[in-house]
């Protein structure tokens, strides 16, 4: 599989994950996009960091130092 293939692929993981439950979704951290800093996360959205996933619930742009 080619880079490219890859990462469109992983774009549509995302995007089928973004439907789960909050529960099965917890059994399913690693389909999660990684948490990153400076940028615009929306409530709803999750997202995984350090192996634990959350849940946005206020619509904010993250930063380093939170």
């Amino acid at each position: 599989m080619k880079k490219s293939e890859a990462v469109e692929l992983r774009k549509k993981i995302e995007l089928a994950s973004s439907t789960m439950t909050d529960m099965n979704a917890l059994t399913a951290v690693e389909l999660f996009p990684m948490w990153k800093t400076a940028t615009e996360y929306n409530v709803g959205v999750r997202v995984q960091h350090d192996g634990t996933l959350y849940k946005c619930v206020q619509a904010h742009t993250s930063q380093a130092d939170w």
